[in-house]
């Protein structure tokens, strides 16, 4: 997983685009400097322009993770880009999000299931545009420097907001 994680983030380097680990990764990235045991993916999320060439962007970054041997699709659904390694077994999810009203807050930008259910998406995957104002401090994650959102843990509150305190691992671990 670490070398998808690797070569993910030499992608979107190459393309000057400005993303954070987030969700499990990001958990894994402030607890232990890693990926938590248990953990199946890498989470990456690309904050893009409202008036970005989003699909153009998700095309172009196919094709360079295509090119490096890495099975990716566009879940066009939920709007990620998720990519699988065969030859490592591993897996990583890419989301796109903007400040799509000019609100301060973001939204997931691409896929069907955000404006479709909207409130949902409103309540669940929402959060203030000022966690990923650049510059963005940066954490050790899989032996690299990775950026990460502003104010800690404030972007875990928001998406686990009954239970962003505990350590959940799961049975067996």
């Amino acid at each position: 997983m670490r070398r998808i994680g690797r070569q993910t983030k030499e992608i979107l380097d190459s393309h000057n685009l400005t993303y954070v680990i987030g969700f499990g990764s990001l958990w894994g990235a402030l607890r232990i400097g890693d990926i938590l045991p248990w953990d199946i993916d890498i989470d990456i999320l690309v904050v893009m322009d409202r008036n970005a060439d989003i699909s153009g962007t998700i095309h172009e970054l196919m094709g360079d993770m295509n090119s490096k041997g890495m099975d990716v699709h566009y879940r066009d659904w939920v709007g990620i880009i998720q990519g699988y390694s065969p030859i490592y077994k591993s897996q990583l999810d890419l989301s796109f999000w903007c400040d799509y009203y000019g609100t301060g807050w973001m939204h997931r930008c691409s896929g069907k299931e955000a404006w479709f259910f909207h409130i949902h998406h409103r309540a669940k995957f929402i959060f203030p545009s000022r966690l990923v104002k650049t510059p963005l401090p940066t954490l050790n994650f899989i032996n690299q420097s990775w950026p990460v959102p502003r104010e800690g843990l404030e972007l875990q509150k928001i998406h686990y907001p009954n239970d962003w305190w505990k350590v959940a691992k799961p049975r067996g671990c």
